[in-house]
């Protein structure tokens, strides 16, 4: 889609940490069967977020149990599940507010409105644009962070 990709603002993300009401460090959880490269890509989170005075703490999980007992139970871990043939699947499997793997808990009644509406939409630019606007409601709203 044609996003423009943020520009990395800490004096913007220590403002958005200010204004949440939350205080002391957060809890990140990963494991190196969450993904190849997990652990390390925790440690740059931490990195960044230091820049920006937000205290990321690691906990690296054992694999045995992570997908069971931390993946979509802890507020925060990491996940690389993603990936899926078209736009709406990936959304009905995500991020539908019902949706089993929601692991965000990002749960908006207009976007599962315009997930039902693009899924039924049989002309193509109508069905990209509906898209278009719950990929835009996802970066700003959602709970997701991509690398």
């Amino acid at each position: 889609a044609d996003i423009e990709q943020r520009k990395f603002d800490p004096e913007k993300a220590a403002a958005a940490y200010k204004k949440s009401g939350h205080s002391g460090s957060i809890l990140l959880r990963t494991s190196d069967v969450a993904f190849p490269g997990a652990v390390d890509a925790a440690q740059l989170y931490q990195q960044s977020c230091a820049k920006a005075g937000i205290k990321i703490e690691i906990k690296r999980e054992p694999g045995d149990g992570y997908w069971s007992e931390v993946w979509n139970k802890q507020p925060f871990s990491l996940s690389y599940w993603g990936g899926r043939p078209t736009q709406g699947q990936m959304y009905s499997t995500g991020y539908l507010s019902t949706a089993d793997w929601n692991d965000t808990r990002f749960k908006r009644p207009e976007f599962d409105k315009m997930l039902y509406a693009a899924r039924a939409e049989l002309d193509q630019a109508k069905r990209k644009a509906i898209y278009r606007d719950m990929a835009m409601l996802m970066r700003d709203e959602g709970g997701l962070i991509v690398p």
